[in-house]
């Protein structure tokens, strides 16, 4: 039962990431900028609530860095520096195509709260 679970589960994620990339491709083929790639990456929660201590207070400074330019790379920021080109070059729902993104008010927050910890 447990294992139909998790096949159920892994099933339905699946279809949500490709949902995302489908729509995404879409707004590309359009030529419309895609305002953000939502509910993808290692921390989602950084594009919806104001960061606090504890989420950032265990992380190592990669960590941290990767979880700032998350924000960046759900709005397709196109990455300057050569390891965060590799890394979110490696993530299936990232998709480089501006050098110019508007932050949320959150996102802006959350920017700055985690350069305070880096």
């Amino acid at each position: 039962m447990k294992k139909y679970f998790a096949e159920l589960l892994g099933t339905m994620v699946l279809v949500l990431i490709g949902a995302t990339i489908k729509a995404y491709e879409n707004k590309l083929s359009s030529g419309l900028t895609p305002k953000i790639s939502t509910g993808v990456g290692l921390y989602p929660f950084t594009s919806t609530r104001k960061l606090t201590h504890a989420d950032v207070a265990y992380l190592s400074a990669r960590e941290l860095k990767i979880m700032r330019n998350e924000i960046y790379a759900r709005h397709g920021y196109i990455f300057k520096t050569k390891d965060m080109k590799e890394y979110f070059a490696r993530q299936s729902w990232y998709r480089p195509v501006t050098s110019n993104v508007q932050l949320s008010n959150i996102e802006q927050y959350n920017v700055n709260f985690i350069k305070s910890y880096e």
